[in-house]
């Protein structure tokens, strides 16, 4: 498992972007993961598979799903051969680009689930550059309570937090109106995540303020900020662009159920 793992790892950070999702994941599950790797003289192809129940993200989104797929590779051939292999289960797969899956129709009820765009940044305007907000790093219970309502838990607010998280929050007599918090996603790539404000404050520009004092802060320790956006959302997609951010990354999610389990 150990020398699959790193020479997995070693392909995968051949584009350390593209590849960031699985990255992430594989790190974070590395005694949880089961990885298949096909390899020819040119190409490669991943497969990872990590039982959904250990991501909080997929308990709440697809509570049907029973793993977890992360499919990567210079090949569509040598993916769809991974693909082909899948034993009958619930799946929930994540792919970084356009992968036709109608070939696995004879087998598979498949649905479009979420599709995400990363975006990221090298500098800021001057405009933004002096927000007057700082990162705290300790988490407060108002704080806990803010970021859960993007679908966080407690306990993954903690383990970020004890891996040098900090939150950037806009305050108004004494209430946070909107708040956002950064985490390590691999390596110098750091995440911008948990943005929300509160209702009644929206429209008001508090989420650009606090997104524009957490990339800064990444930024001026050097590190590489990344901020993702459901494609659907509209507002956050703004957000993102009105910082002059830049695309780098689509992930679409699909749900894979197996016809021959559907009672139907």
């Amino acid at each position: 498992m150990d020398s699959l793992y790193i020479k997995s790892i070693d392909y995968l950070k051949s584009d350390t972007f593209r590849n960031l999702t699985t990255l992430k994941y594989l790190s974070l599950y590395r005694d949880k993961v089961n990885i298949k790797l096909l390899e020819t003289s040119s190409d490669w192809a991943l497969l990872a598979s990590i039982p959904a129940a250990n991501l909080s993200y997929d308990t709440m989104n697809y509570p049907y799903a029973k793993e977890a797929l992360f499919i990567n590779g210079t090949s569509a051939n040598l993916k769809h051969e991974l693909l082909s292999k899948l034993p009958e289960n619930n799946y929930v797969l994540r792919s970084n680009g356009y992968l036709d899956l109608s070939r696995f129709e004879p087998r598979f009820d498949i649905e479009a689930g979420h599709s995400y765009i990363s975006y990221t940044c090298s500098s800021m305007d001057e405009c933004y550059s002096n927000t007057g907000i700082k990162g705290i790093s300790h988490l407060t219970e108002e704080a806990i309570a803010m970021i859960s309502k993007n679908g966080y838990t407690g306990n993954d607010l903690r383990k970020y937090f004890s891996n040098g998280s900090v939150w950037f929050g806009y305050v108004e007599n004494g209430e946070i109106k909107s708040i956002c918090f950064v985490y390590q996603n691999y390596q110098d790539i750091w995440e911008v995540a948990g943005v929300h404000t509160a209702e009644a404050e929206r429209n008001k520009g508090y989420a650009r303020v606090v997104v524009a004092s957490a990339l800064n802060y990444l930024l001026e320790k050097g590190l590489i900020p990344r901020y993702e956006a459901r494609v659907d959302n509209i507002k956050s997609r703004n957000l993102a662009e009105n910082l002059k951010m830049h695309q780098f990354l689509r992930i679409d999610h699909f749900l894979l159920n197996p016809i021959s389990l559907n009672p139907s």
